[in-house]
């Protein structure tokens, strides 16, 4: 039996009609969605995925509705962004006009935007699919209607799995997929995701503990035209002052060439100034477009995450429309948002990963036939080794892996306060819930019992309780203000704080900085604040007293989790391995570079150049089986230690931690410092 012939007349006829063959991603998951087994299936973007977990659940609902049977939600499809709720809502339109019988299917979105009055509709009448991200889930979840709105419910989808399962946000789900099944009984577990790594545990944190996942990989590789572009013949000799300068134009020319352009930018300060930049460069050029016809002013939009949801949307429309030529994102747009069909990506500066590169690129082309092309343009020599591992790395197979978070207890603290908030549980009970999560699988009875104590007050007369604990019967139950604690507290909890900068006096503020910097940074520390540099005066529980210091020998860069993406461990160690086996000395190591790498001819001049200059000066190169220190004056007359270690950031942090303290023991000097993904620099003062 073909795996189209398990649908109904209605629905083969309607899917042959519109796309006539299956993918292999629908191919192999139908028949496992249909025998009501839990899985995971493997795929690209635009590979079709959303609609083979989606059209058997659509026929689940029509013959649920045939038969009388109508209640509350019968699939649930969460996703980790508000934009992809809106596109799926907007693609399910196709099919339930299209098949016949499938017109009376209600379709709802619950978000954060979600108006009150569509809130209060669900729960009168639940929809038959109900489209929501984690948070949404956990207030619905938390809310008085959730027995009605998820009676019958029967299959629950994750949508960009990969995204979730490697921090809280996924940690928090795992927990609520477990409260839903008590609430209402097993249900299919069907998640989507690109290709990642290790794929047996990403199955299992989908399935929870005791219950097998099957894995359906269909990630069959696209065909790639990628290439590394150096716009400065040497990267040592820039007469302009700036990469950038370069770096526009050339953009600028390839947005041009092509009718629709992602670029790829590091943080969200880099987006709103690289289109600033293209949008002048197009002003003043006015060079003619594709068509022929002059470019507009505005050839390029910034797209992030503080943008208004109405931009955004307004911004994916004309994009999608054909009447905007490029878009100029963060992150934000790695996941399958529909965009309609993109020509080329380009990223400006390292991906920091290959994984994140692959998920970037593949936007383009977007079918599962087409190809994607991809472009990088790194800003300096480091920038420029990386960018060449990644892209040696591309067809390899190489993904860097993705860490679940384990016993994460801020997460379990909020949720046994929302699962107290909806009635009294036996803490047995609850514990036994809680350890079904694949996140919670080995979670110490000690660490509970006491999460439990801390939410009783039981801990701290200072503590304001979140629950009731009743010792003798061995329940726990919500207080007066439990619920609305729940609810307006809804979320993973972020990993970092923000602390308030003043001068002293505390009067004039200047910003706020990372709290994991302050931690890093000692009292007396120089650091540039917005293009200003200052040095840390104090530290208090709740803000940091800086004074200016004009002049300072090496203030260091703040960062702020979640703008500086570091690179991986994994991609640290192939960066040095290249090293290692990279001969310098080969005649035929231009051509190779460029073959190997996927480099123009620039690019490999100026990494064979970098690395001769390194062995000239320092000696052997540092590798993943070597790390170089090197010293010499600059020109204040204070003596630099640089550690080249090639270990990535979160290794090289704890190096300089190490390397000042050791510093501070031995000659009782604290010497200035700050890291990177490739080293260490210490600077001694007076010499």
């Amino acid at each position: 039996m073909k795996p189209l012939d398990l649908f109904a007349p209605e629905i083969r006829h309607w899917f042959t009609r519109s796309f006539g063959a299956p993918t292999p991603a629908q191919t192999m998951g139908w028949p496992a969605i249909a025998a009501g087994r839990h899985a995971l299936i493997l795929a690209p973007t635009g590979s079709g995925k959303t609609l083979a977990a989606f059209l058997w659940a659509i026929q689940s609902v029509m013959e649920s509705r045939a038969a009388g049977r109508e209640g509350g939600v019968e699939v649930l499809y969460v996703s980790p962004l508000k934009a992809l709720n809106n596109d799926i809502e907007r693609n399910l339109r196709a099919p339930l006009e299209g098949i016949a019988g499938a017109a009376g299917i209600r379709v709802a979105v619950r978000t954060g935007d979600t108006p009150q009055s569509a809130r209060k509709a669900m729960g009168r009448r639940p929809p038959h699919i109900l489209i929501t991200t984690p948070e949404s889930l956990f207030i619905l979840l938390t809310g008085p209607q959730r027995e009605q709105i998820f009676t019958g419910l029967k299959f629950v989808i994750v949508d960009e799995i990969h995204s979730l399962a490697g921090n809280k946000r996924g940690v928090h789900l795992s927990l609520s997929l477990e409260r839903l099944a008590e609430l209402t009984g097993e249900f299919q577990r069907i998640g989507l995701s690109a290709t990642v790594r290790p794929v047996e545990e990403i199955a299992q944190f989908l399935g929870g503990e005791g219950r097998a996942v099957e894995i359906l990989d269909a990630g069959r590789r696209r065909d790639l035209d990628v290439k590394v572009i150096s716009a400065a013949e040497d990267y040592s000799v820039l007469p302009e002052g700036s990469i950038w300068k370069r770096i526009i134009p050339e953009l600028l020319e390839l947005v041009r060439r092509h009718c629709t352009t992602l670029v790829f930018v590091q943080n969200r300060g880099q987006a709103e100034r690289i289109a600033a930049w293209m949008n002048e460069a197009a002003r003043l050029g006015g060079a003619p477009g594709p068509d022929g016809g002059r470019a507009g002013d505005r050839i390029a939009e910034a797209y992030h995450g503080s943008m208004a949801r109405a931009a955004r949307l307004d911004m994916e429309a004309r994009l999608k429309g054909g009447e905007l030529r490029c878009l100029v994102a963060t992150s934000a747009l790695e996941l399958g948002i529909d965009i309609g069909s993109i020509e080329l990506v380009v990223q400006l500066q390292s991906p920091k990963s290959v994984t994140r590169a692959l998920q970037r690129i593949g936007r383009s082309g977007h079918l599962i036939s087409a190809t994607s092309k991809g472009r990088f343009f790194p800003t300096f020599r480091d920038d420029l080794a990386e960018c060449a591992v990644i892209s040696r790395l591309l067809d390899t197979g190489f993904l860097e892996p993705i860490r679940i978070p384990r016993n994460a207890v801020d997460v379990l603290a909020q949720q046994i306060v929302a699962c107290a908030a909806v009635e009294p549980i036996e803490i047995d009970r609850m514990f036994a819930l809680v350890r079904r999560s694949y996140c919670y699988r080995d979670l110490p009875r000690a660490v509970f019992d006491r999460t439990i104590e801390m939410l009783a007050g039981r801990q701290s007369r200072e503590l304001r309780p979140a629950i009731s604990l009743d010792p003798i019967n061995h329940r726990i139950a919500g207080l007066s203000h439990s619920r609305r604690l729940a609810v307006l507290n809804a979320g993973a909890i972020p990993d970092r704080g923000l602390y308030p900068v003043y001068l002293a006096g505390k009067k004039t503020k200047l910003g706020e900085l990372d709290e994991e910097f302050v931690f890093e940074t000692r009292v007396g520390t120089a650091f540039l604040l917005g293009s200003s540099v200052y040095r840390l005066a104090e530290v208090t529980p709740h803000h940091v007293i800086v004074e200016p210091a004009p002049g300072a020998a090496l203030p260091k860069l703040p960062f702020w989790h979640g703008e500086g993406v570091g690179r991986d461990y994994e991609l640290s160690v192939e960066i040095g391995r290249f090293r290692r086996e990279t001969n310098l000395d080969d005649p035929q190591l231009l051509e190779k570079l460029e073959a190997e790498c996927r480099l123009d001819r620039r690019s490999a001049w100026n990494l064979r150049e970098y690395y001769l200059q390194q062995r000239q000066e320092a000696g052997p190169l540092p590798t993943d089986r070597r790390i170089v220190v090197e010293t010499f004056p600059d020109e204040l007359g204070n003596w630099r230690m640089v550690i080249h270690s090639v270990f990535g950031g979160r290794v090289n942090g704890l190096l300089e931690l190490l390397a000042v303290l050791r510093a501070k023991e031995a000659g009782g000097i604290e010497p200035e410092s700050m890291h990177g993904d490739d080293g260490v620099v210490l600077v001694f003062p007076g010499g």
